[in-house]
């Protein structure tokens, strides 16, 4: 993953928008998305 100077990675992981089941976050879908964001050098949520 690729860093800015201040050693931040130059790619962050939006969760304004996790997935839902009907009126609630789905927690497996949402842990199975952050999950691969940070198993791919996400560091920014």
């Amino acid at each position: 993953m690729e860093h800015r100077k201040n050693d931040l990675s130059i790619l962050g992981f939006g969760c304004m928008r996790l997935p839902r089941k009907g009126t609630r976050i789905d927690m497996k879908e949402t842990k199975r998305e952050i999950g691969y964001a940070i198993a791919h050098g996400g560091e920014l949520f």
